[in-house]
């Protein structure tokens, strides 16, 4: 596999506007790109995602630390220690410690990835339906009963998202389960309308409505950073701790970002270390994520469960060989992003928080436009333009009546449904059940 400049590019600038926006986070980001992806190889998608999710990491808190609002899940760190340092005359050193911090735990994972590249492929035994169905089971469990603000987000939505994910055919397969007899749906629901209507377009309404107040004091001088040797040492610390930790089936990058932060607050009081803290282990952990999703085939997160549906469409197979051909261009993405997020999260800062400032309202209703065009023509390609039709408005009515609820919960479940499914039923078959 080599590199295409032109996609990490395209994923590098869908990485800024996913960073800067709030709410508009990978899986909005993935969606919108989807009919690009069904022209793309596989190895030209998966170079505009890590492109796209480093990058995402280095400009989210920017606009967290500037505006006190997280572009991403991961930057809610940044609102609270980087705001903190910007209204008290450091927002220089703030947005320093975070780039530098993103930096560093790019590197990290570089290194990682570099040391880890000759052991993958030893790993394959770990690759059968038995291990990757009892990983699939776990994680469905360890989703089912997280925290969660009510009943409904934590049984109800993952119940619903397994109802809609079993309909249709199972992969692979001729089985079809739920389709009431309508023809239309033994291939199932729709993926890219159901997460139009029901998690893309109540976010980017309610974002378009909300009204925001907005600092116009942006600075960012280098004679005011302050770089010490504890910053060095603890960004290689939390680094190491964000690429193990995300790798771990489940958990995220918000996760690792909040615990980092959290464990740190515990050590010191020092607003800057926190979020230096913060910063390294979710850079660290943006692409340790990606490896299970990669080796094992198991998807990890709402966008990567986009992706996983997209790779499976173009016949990717997962597994250590697979991803061995892609370690080589892969390290390059990680070096490259990440000192262009450097340059972009550091020098350019200033710049991209005004872009932001002026384009705020006029970004949200523009994607879900665009979105909704690209979706109805997508159906109307595939001569299932009625089912993509009402399936983004049944679906739509749903997502905006819940649009307070964590209704990502529904979406993961629709989408990890049929993978599930399709190990289970292998399973049997494997033994004779």
């Amino acid at each position: 596999m080599s590199l295409d400049f032109t996609f990490i590019i395209l994923g590098m600038i869908s990485g800024i506007i996913s960073g800067m926006a709030p709410g508009v986070g990978m899986a909005v980001t993935m969606i919108a790109a989807y009919p690009l992806f069904i022209h793309l190889e596989v190895f030209q998608i998966v170079q505009f995602y890590l492109a796209a999710i480093l990058i995402s990491q280095f400009v989210g808190s920017v606009v967290a630390t500037y505006f006190a609002i997280p572009g991403e899940i991961s930057s809610i760190p940044a609102t609270e220690a980087g705001h903190s340092l910007f209204k008290s005359g450091k927002g220089s050193q703030a947005i320093f410690l975070a780039a530098y911090g993103s930096f560093i735990g790019g590197i990290v994972a570089f290194i990682f990835l570099w040391g880890l590249a000759e052991i993958i492929p030893n790993m394959l035994y770990l690759f059968t339906t038995l291990s990757v169905s009892v990983i699939l089971c776990l994680i469905a469990v360890l989703l089912f009963i997280s925290p969660c603000s009510s009943h409904l987000e934590r049984f109800g939505f993952p119940l619903l998202g397994i109802f809609l994910g079993a309909i249709g055919e199972i992969p692979n397969d001729d089985t079809a389960f739920l389709n009431f007899g309508i023809e239309e749906l033994r291939v199932g629901i729709p993926d890219m309308a159901l997460l139009l209507g029901l998690y893309t377009l109540p976010l980017l309404f309610t974002l378009h409505y909300k009204e925001q107040v907005r600092s116009s004091t942006l600075v960012f001088t280098f004679s005011k950073v302050v770089l010490k040797a504890k910053h060095t040492i603890l960004a290689f610390i939390y680094a190491v701790y964000g690429f193990i930790i995300g790798f771990i089936p489940g958990l995220g990058i918000a996760v690792v970002s909040n615990t980092s932060y959290a464990l740190q607050k515990r050590f010191s009081p020092s607003r800057e270390l926190s979020l230096l803290s913060a910063e390294t282990s979710n850079n660290s952990a943006a692409f340790s994520i990606l490896l299970p999703l990669l080796i094992f085939g198991i998807p990890t997160s709402t966008s990567q469960a986009i992706l996983y549906n997209i790779l499976i469409e173009k016949d990717f197979a997962f597994g250590p060989f697979s991803f061995d051909e892609l370690v080589g261009p892969i390290l390059s993405i990680i070096f490259f992003t990440s000192v262009a997020g450097f340059i972009l999260a550091c020098p350019l800062a200033k710049v991209l928080s005004y872009i932001f400032v002026i384009t705020e309202r006029y970004i949200y209703i523009s994607l879900a436009v665009l979105i909704t065009c690209i979706t109805l023509y997508v159906g109307y390609t595939t001569i299932d333009l009625p089912l993509y039709l009402c399936t983004i408005i049944v679906t739509f009515i749903f997502g905006y009546h819940y649009r307070d609820k964590d209704i990502l919960r529904v979406v993961y479940f629709f989408i990890i449904t049929p993978f599930l499914l399709e190990n289970l039923h292998r399973l049997t078959f494997i033994l004779n059940i």
